[in-house]
């Protein structure tokens, strides 16, 4: 007669050995893979495409093509969402393109202010152009019109503010339109061979608020393409078309974009602000577990925690009764007669 099964024995057979193999080896395997996966395939981009001024953007008025150039250069580029100042130094200036009007400016003009203070180097890039009519998916700008004066004075006025404080001692300083390039570049005061594109050139008259730093002559006297605050590290740049996608390409905007980042600002990694077009997402471990690709790792985790689980239980689904100590019958009286 066979012996009656004990439960003792289930947690034993919970799992075979071989088994037990195959399922530690597919979970180290699988669990390296998410892993991989998560470094490779992070992204700080918005789960949304944006056709608007911005570094994200692929559209005539964005700023991917510099992020792209700069990368190409192995300059280690930081597209930020979250205290881009932090992340900025002496060597990797922070660059604020185009800030979108509206958008926190009070937290824009605290961190401008904070980098004069500092000596933290940014570029500020004035804004220029906004989408007027996007493609059915949003990816891109259809249709674009260039900023009344008034916004870019604004703007600039905003950035007075923040670097000198509102007082009266903040200078002056204009943006205009009407005048053409006639001749090429100035870089720190060294003649280039570089010259911009003269269509709707966005230039900075020069006043007692900015010390020039890339100039450009014309027929009403120089220009300022890109100018310094006294006493800081901050750079105003008047033209965006200096950077964008549609801009970077023509003449030689590149050259002189290229010799900003390295002559003029020294830097060996850049800082890109997305703060400012209201992309900001602070980056904290729970978002990141359950945010693609880490909630694989997550899945992984809950899937061990299950499997142990399931290991450690006793037994599955209702015991089997045991048998009765004494058999029912007729066959038990004969069994024990014929024993004794």
């Amino acid at each position: 007669m066979t012996a009656p099964e004990r439960l003792a024995d289930a947690p034993a057979r919970t799992f075979t050995q071989r088994g037990a193999r195959w399922l530690v080896g597919i979970g180290i395997v699988s669990l390296v893979a998410t892993l991989l996966l998560s470094v490779l395939s992070k992204s700080s981009e918005p789960e949304e495409s944006t056709a608007d001024a911005n570094a994200f953007s692929y559209s005539a008025i964005g700023h991917r093509a510099f992020v792209a150039l700069l990368a190409s250069m192995d300059l280690e580029v930081t597209v930020s969402r979250h205290r881009s100042l932090e992340k900025a130094s002496a060597t990797r200036p922070l660059f604020l393109l185009e800030p979108r009007s509206g958008y926190d400016e009070n937290r824009i003009a605290e961190m401008i202010a904070k980098a004069a203070a500092n000596q933290t180097p940014v570029v500020i890039a004035l804004p220029k152009w906004h989408a007027v009519e996007y493609s059915t998916d949003k990816t891109w700008a259809e249709r674009i019109g260039i900023l009344g004066t008034e916004s870019v004075e604004a703007a600039i006025m905003q950035i007075l503010a923040a670097v000198y404080g509102e007082d009266d001692g903040m200078g002056t300083l204009d943006i205009d339109r009407n005048r053409r390039p006639t001749g090429p570049v100035v870089v720190s005061g060294q003649a280039t061979r570089w010259v911009i594109a003269t269509e709707e050139t966005q230039l900075l008259i020069p006043g007692d608020a900015l010390e020039p730093v890339i100039t450009v002559p014309t027929d009403d006297g120089e220009r300022v393409l890109v100018g310094r605050f006294p006493d800081t590290r901050i750079y105003l740049l008047s033209d965006p078309d200096l950077l964008n996608t549609m801009g970077i390409g023509k003449v030689d905007h590149a050259e002189i974009a290229v010799a900003l980042v390295l002559d003029v600002l020294h830097a060996e990694g850049v800082v890109v602000d997305e703060v400012s077009h209201g992309f900001e997402r602070a980056s904290t471990l729970w978002q990141e577990l359950f945010a693609f690709p880490l909630v694989l790792f997550t899945l992984h985790l809950i899937g061990l925690l299950g499997f142990s689980l399931w290991a450690s239980m006793t037994r599955f689904g209702k015991p089997e009764a045991r048998p009765p100590r004494v058999p029912s019958g007729k066959q038990t009286l004969l069994d024990n007669t014929a024993t004794l």
